[in-house]
């Protein structure tokens, strides 16, 4: 039996995020998943996210075949995925990244401003609390500057989804794991 506390925390970060998931604009470059942690492997949010009817790999054929085929398993996606390990501040300052800026142009995008993401993701990090881990597919230990608005200046990046630019951010912490995934192509 699941305690009160997860419960409410889940519920509690969906109503938070719900506007920006269910936004019909926001998914044609981002999408984001809610969901009970315990017993859940980490990446398979992330899965059914890639496989979702609505969901194209790639936005246009793609003009050289994949040095690698895609990840397509839990278990590929879970092995590709890397620890971050950002001060508070900074991880918040990518998350608002991440959800209202178009990645190949850092043009704006979403239904919300920057300072309606950084109300709402301050709110969900307070409720994930202090301890969540994070992971991403995107290596931010590449960084040795980062702009005022969440853009580090160097990141190595390995592709999920087969557009040209994708990132994943993972959180798993007060029984609850956050998937957030934007992709854009050029």
């Amino acid at each position: 039996m699941r305690s009160l506390g997860v419960d409410s925390a889940v519920v509690r970060v969906r109503n938070l995020l719900r506007p920006l998931s269910n936004d019909g604009h926001a998914r044609r470059f981002l999408r984001i998943s809610v969901d009970d942690a315990p017993g859940i492997a980490v990446a398979a949010p992330l899965q059914a996210m890639l496989i979702e009817a609505d969901f194209a790999r790639t936005a246009f054929p793609p003009r050289h075949p994949p040095a690698e085929p895609l990840p397509c398993t839990v278990s590929d996606l879970t092995a590709l995925l890397k620890p971050v390990t950002l001060p508070a501040e900074r991880l918040l300052s990518l998350l608002v990244n991440t959800c209202t800026r178009d990645l190949a142009y850092d043009s704006p995008g979403g239904p919300w401003n920057p300072e309606t993401a950084r109300s709402v993701f301050e709110r969900v990090l307070s409720t994930l609390g202090p301890r969540t881990l994070w992971w991403s597919n995107n290596d931010f230990s590449y960084a040795e500057e980062w702009t005022a608005d969440g853009l580090p200046d160097a990141y190595a990046s390995t592709t999920v989804t087969g557009y040209v630019l994708d990132r994943v951010l993972l959180g798993s912490g007060a029984g609850v794991l956050l998937t957030i995934l934007a992709f854009a192509d050029d």
